[in-house]
């Protein structure tokens, strides 16, 4: 997941998934997201990522 402010290659990607495939970065707008580190489901919202309880 692309942090809120990438610079370089990575300028204008923010909150989008990147994945390495085929020797090339791709990336994907999401709008939910299942965190890893806690276990929760996160929701792209106009003020950033929240946690949906």
């Amino acid at each position: 997941m692309v942090g809120a402010s990438p610079s370089g290659a990575w300028a204008g990607k923010a909150h989008q998934l990147a994945r390495f495939e085929n020797n090339h970065w791709t990336f994907t707008a999401v709008r939910l997201v299942l965190c890893e580190a806690d276990k929760k489901l996160h929701g792209r919202f106009n003020s950033g990522w929240e946690a949906l309880t």
